[in-house]
């Protein structure tokens, strides 16, 4: 096996466009084939992702796995770390977080940050693909505050988990100030407990393919160690 190397960043937003491209083209072609919004969920978000790394990526192989748990890098239960899929390909990795947003809930999307902030290999790249159904967009626009002010700050931008009463709470040099609340709350918490370095970290928008009523974004997550 080859030894991890770190991806281009220009190569990472070129994945992000291309996932991005996948999962909207895909969306699109299902609602033009009679799936309605409540018939699309989250979970279905694997087989274009899979089928993209599978026929569209590479000539060479990918290999690739689900619900994946890399237990040697800390002491995390499995149940609390799956990351939804992984792609390795000649010493790249490639840790791939999904939602499908049929509402506004940015609790859900900032434990998809801490759970990719995480493993503590600087070489992975980090993603977050975001899909928005109509019901979740406004003018073509989420309707999820965290994304929206991502997207329009065109650079990286670092946060900063603390814990207040119990409860994590997240800062960003953007001054926005997002707390955690109930399961989601505590989700967070127990991944922090699990390695307290994971309270900073970066997230940069790289990617956002409309298509017909279906709207997919891409973040990219990376650690920031002090």
């Amino acid at each position: 096996m080859k030894p991890s190397s770190v991806m281009e960043h220009s190569t990472i937003v070129h994945l992000g466009n291309e996932l991005a491209a996948a999962s909207a083209e895909w969306l699109a072609a299902k609602v033009q084939s009679g799936f309605k919004e409540s018939l699309l969920s989250e979970a279905l978000l694997i087989v274009p992702l899979v089928e993209y790394f599978a026929t569209r990526a590479t000539s060479t192989e990918w290999c690739l796995t689900g619900e994946w748990h890399e237990s040697g890098t800390s002491l995390a239960k499995a149940g609390d770390v799956n990351i939804d899929l992984v792609a390795e390909h000649e010493g790249e990795k490639v840790l791939l977080e999904f939602k499908y947003l049929k509402r506004a809930n940015d609790q859900r999307l900032i434990k998809d940050f801490v759970k990719l902030a995480l493993p503590k290999n600087a070489s992975y790249t980090r993603l977050l693909l975001v899909a928005h159904s109509p019901s979740c967009q406004h003018q073509g626009e989420s309707k999820s505050a965290l994304v929206r002010s991502l997207i329009s700050a065109g650079r990286k931008i670092v946060f900063h988990l603390a814990q207040r009463d119990s409860l994590p709470e997240l800062t960003s040099d953007l001054n926005i100030k997002h707390s955690l609340t109930g399961a989601e709350g505590e989700h967070v918490s127990r991944i922090m407990s699990y390695d307290s370095s994971v309270a900073d970290f970066a997230v940069q928008h790289i990617a956002t393919c409309p298509q017909a009523e279906e709207n997919v974004s891409v973040f990219s997550v990376s650690r920031v160690d002090k």
